[in-house]
């Protein structure tokens, strides 16, 4: 019902929480409880597989979402007249995160969302360069659409191959969290 084939089922088991990473009898052709997938023994399932099944369908119908998501188009635009972009990026300051982490950080203890992409555990305590990235991002015009204070809600940057989008918390403030973006999630038009 969850509309995931074989092969999303298992990225839902290697993604999630070790209680999530066994199918239920039925789900995956002829899996069982006494399987294994992906190298995890679902003997330590026993006695939750109500609880499983329903956070598995859940967790699948999140990728689905995300999967929806995904297919949004991301673009640079071109600022509104009047709006300074070396000002707006030295006024911007990273925050982070709780729900885009897996490890405590600077943005406090981790509350990974199920549709959350996960920042690199080597970022946690980097705040100072991953603040930097933002400010780089906005002065050099890779921004989506604009609040109503002159400050970008989106904003893209790019290190290496992987490709990072910030948002605004609170409409004016300047604070921003990032996450990773996944291979298939491009952004037309950055620099």
């Amino acid at each position: 019902a969850c509309g995931c084939d074989l092969a999303e089922l298992k990225v839902c088991f290697a993604d999630s929480t070790p209680q999530m990473q066994a199918p239920m009898p039925g789900i995956l052709g002829n899996a069982d409880v006494g399987d294994k997938i992906q190298g995890v023994a679902p003997s330590l399932l026993m006695g939750q597989n109500q609880r499983v099944e329903f956070k598995m369908l859940d967790r699948c119908t999140e990728l689905n979402k995300r999967r929806r998501n995904n297919r949004k188009v991301r673009k640079v635009v071109t600022p509104p007249v009047g709006v300074n972009l070396e000002k707006v990026a030295n006024s911007c300051r990273y925050v982070g995160s709780v729900y885009h982490k897996r490890n405590p950080s600077f943005a406090g203890s981790p509350k990974p969302r199920p549709d959350a992409s996960i920042c690199p555990s080597d970022l946690s305590d980097r705040r100072k360069l991953v603040e930097s990235w933002l400010k780089n991002a906005v002065a050099s015009g890779n921004v989506g659409r604009f609040d109503e204070c002159g400050y970008p809600r989106i904003v893209w940057y790019r290190e290496g191959n992987t490709i990072f989008e910030a948002r605004t918390g609170a409409k004016g403030s300047g604070e921003y969290h990032g996450y990773p973006l996944q291979r298939d999630q491009a952004v037309r038009g950055l620099r």
